[in-house]
């Protein structure tokens, strides 16, 4: 697992990163509140919602 690991730098203070972390609090909150027995379920889910967001033009104010 550890030659896996990626370490990626990110600025703490920019404006992406807020949106991101709303992003996945979204994501959390609407897709991922419940259990999902295995990877390829979680990446139908996500996919889906995804696709569902996209097309609803969903933005951050």
């Amino acid at each position: 697992m550890a030659k896996r690991l990626e370490i990626h730098y990110t600025p703490k203070h920019g404006s992406w990163l807020n949106i991101a972390e709303i992003e996945l609090s979204a994501l959390t909150v609407q897709c991922l509140h419940r259990r999902i027995d295995s990877i390829e379920h979680l990446q139908r889910e996500a996919a889906a919602w995804e696709t569902n967001r996209n097309q609803a033009q969903k933005s951050v104010h």
